[in-house]
């Protein structure tokens, strides 16, 4: 009996086994995650969307959780129907990154989680360039509307306790009456939104104390752009009908305001001339004071985060205010600084190194980049996301942009594919797939035709997609770009091809310099047509003539050179070493007639020289000096750029177009 009963509970406890194991097996086919989670910052909130793979069943429900990355604050969960793909989560803190996670529940329990990171920031933007100037029992407010869609204005001012509310969200000036001469008044203005007011800007001033002259900045240093504007409020003798400047540098000008940039250290008298209906005048004059340069040497690192430069360059915005620069370190962050005092306006964070990918900057001064992590950004201005687009493989070559905003890049994968972006929302237009696994380069001639290069030929679209032509056997340096003269494209190559000059129209090769020794960087041209480039492993800079003859090499210089060189208005080139020369890493600074050349001692640099709108030429590195860590953004005084496509991008901004 004992052994009957012993073998009937081996028998069920046996048979427990096999459900078990029969229940494991089926576990992971019958649970089956989302395929891929999409999250849109918003103010406040962000917008979670998810597919699901395709041609299995639809879950129970979906769960989705969010987890903010600060202590304090609270986290959330919330179940959705199976129809669900999106859902906007709401009452979130704007600059706090949260972790979005969703999974698919089905009778057997819930798939594995699939998350994405991203970071509310706030759209409520406010105004700018708020400013209060004084009149006579009068005060006028100006500023500029922010790139936002404002509901209302408020504005308030004390003493007094004066509000005012302006429905009208196209002003930017309004004028206050009724004030005390003598007593300063505080202006405080907001922008209304749907989900509330920006933040409060503010400006000071007391009627009765008028300066004729208005001036954007109290002072400046060389170079940096200062606006000058004839108060109205001064110059109340008459209608006015002509306003001449005189500037105390030896520039004139005439306008109501004139934008100006002084070039040199000192103090100067500015005047102002108006010239009223009736043939009478009335001059003011301020004295305005210009500095020195305040920097000529960047630490790359915030809050603990030490960030520095392989092949992305240095660019600037349009009004040359900010500079931009991305890391390549164990992230990609890109770096705004204000050009005039080295200060950090705001970074970017992105997980993955941003190599070849930019930044760059377009017409309306939005940065794009792109990064080792599949993803193409567009970042705002103020250093909020606009919108970030999936790509086919890392975006390791640097994109394209023209000033009607037509945008192009090209990514690495399988085979490299490019696409033609609406700058707008991040959508594509058109891709083309390529052959070839590495995407080099991408470039707009004038007329808006579209040329790409990969590690397998070089190819050329209409700004619509048409197929141009194809130049086969052409592998172009990875990390690379073109530089077009006239009619003629110019790629750096891979192995011993150096350079090659193709012809836009047909695709054809004129000419191989067949000067290199593996890798040959972005090439730049001078305004008489000699091209100028680098050889990592020949370490020599080398011109070329434009009909492809030799006009000049330089000595072997170090034991590798990554960079690119710049061309100034007075014949230099500039260009640094990776590695060693003389027991140290080096600037050259090259006289571009014959290659002579003088050498000054910086660290370790492997990106392109790009010239800023104060004439000096920047570049960064990768370590300090002795090999500390860290790079820097350095800046050196020269004649300015070339007139001539004389730097990678073939401008300030970098954005590889003549359109």
């Amino acid at each position: 009996m004992k052994k009957t009963v012993l073998f009937f509970i081996c028998l069920y406890v046996l048979f427990l086994s096999a459900c078990q194991r029969e229940t494991h097996q089926e576990r992971p086919f019958n649970l089956y995650q989302v395929e891929k989670i999409v999250v849109l910052a918003g103010d406040n909130s962000a917008l979670v969307s998810w597919e699901t793979q395709a041609g299995k069943p639809d879950p129970e429900s979906f769960i989705l959780a969010w987890t903010p990355d600060a202590a304090g604050l609270e986290g959330g969960q919330v179940t959705l129907s199976p129809d669900k793909r999106e859902y906007l989560v709401e009452d979130l803190v704007n600059d706090c990154s949260y972790l979005f996670a969703v999974q698919a529940k089905y009778p057997d329990g819930l798939s594995q989680k699939v998350s994405e990171k991203c970071t509310p920031r706030t759209s409520r933007l406010p105004v700018t360039d708020f400013t209060a100037n004084a009149g006579d029992g009068r005060i006028l407010l100006r500023w500029k509307k922010p790139a936002a869609v404002v509901s209302s204005y408020k504005i308030t001012w004390t003493p007094g306790g004066g509000s005012q509310s302006l429905t009208d969200t196209s002003l930017e000036r309004y004028m206050v009456e009724g004030l005390t001469n003598g007593t300063e008044y505080t202006f405080t203005m907001v922008c209304n939104y749907p989900k509330g007011e920006s933040e409060a800007v503010s400006a000071s001033a007391t009627p009765g104390l008028v300066n004729p002259i208005m001036m954007s900045i109290p002072s400046a240093v060389r170079h940096q752009p200062v606006t000058f504007e004839c108060n109205p409020m001064y110059f109340i003798s008459g209608e006015v009908e002509s306003i001449a400047w005189d500037l105390g540098d030896g520039n004139t000008a005439t306008g109501e305001s004139v934008l100006h940039r002084f070039l040199s250290e000192g103090t100067f008298t500015v005047k102002v001339t108006v010239t009223y209906t009736n043939h009478t005048t009335e001059d003011a004059s301020v004295s305005f004071t210009v500095s020195g340069f305040k920097w000529s040497e960047l630490a790359i690192t915030k809050d603990g985060y030490i960030g520095y430069v392989k092949t992305s360059s240095v660019v600037f915005s349009h009004d040359g205010n900010t500079m931009y620069i991305s890391t390549s370190n164990s992230r990609g962050d890109v770096f705004a600084f204000d050009t005039w005092t080295g200060e950090i306006k705001w970074t970017y964070p992105i997980d993955k190194v941003t190599y070849g990918g930019g930044p760059m900057v377009g017409p309306d001064g939005v940065i794009y980049v792109g990064a080792r992590d599949k993803k193409f950004r567009a970042i705002n201005p103020d250093g909020s996301l606009k919108w970030s687009l999936d790509v086919a493989g890392n975006v390791d070559g640097f994109p394209a942009i023209t000033s009607d905003n037509k945008l192009y890049v090209v990514s690495n994968g399988t085979v490299a594919n490019l696409y033609a972006v609406n700058p707008n929302n991040g959508t594509v237009r058109w891709s083309k797939e390529l052959e070839g696994n590495v995407g080099s380069a991408v470039a707009v001639d004038r007329d808006g035709n579209v040329y790409v290069g990969t590690n397998s030929a070089v190819w050329s679209y209409t700004g619509e997609g048409t197929f141009r032509w194809k130049s086969s056997s052409l592998t172009v340096t990875e990390s690379g770009s073109f530089a077009i003269n006239g009619s003629v494209l110019y790629a750096g190559l891979k192995g011993n091809d150096g350079v090659a000059a193709l012809d836009m129209e047909t695709g054809d090769v004129k000419w191989k310099t067949l000067l290199a020794d593996t890798d040959s960087f972005s090439p730049v041209v001078g305004p008489d047509g000699t091209i100028y480039y680098a050889s990592r492993n020949r370490k020599q800079v080398f011109a070329i003539n434009p009909d492809g003859t030799k006009k000049w090499e330089t000595a072997a210089v170090a034991t590798f050179i990554y960079a690119s060189p710049a061309l100034s208005s007075d014949g230099k080139l500039y260009i640094a070493t990776q590695a060693n020369y003389d027991g140290s890493k080096q600037v050259l600074t090259i006289n571009a007639s014959d290659g002579s050349h003088t050498l000054t001692p910086t660290e370790q640099v492997m990106c392109a020289f790009s010239f800023g709108p104060d004439d000096r030429v920047y570049y960064g590195t990768v370590t300090g000096v002795g090999g500390s860590s860290g790079g820097h953004v350095y800046a050196i005084e020269t004649a300015g750029p070339a007139d001539s496509w004389c730097m990678r991008g073939g401008n300030m901004q970098g954005t590889n177009s003549l359109k």
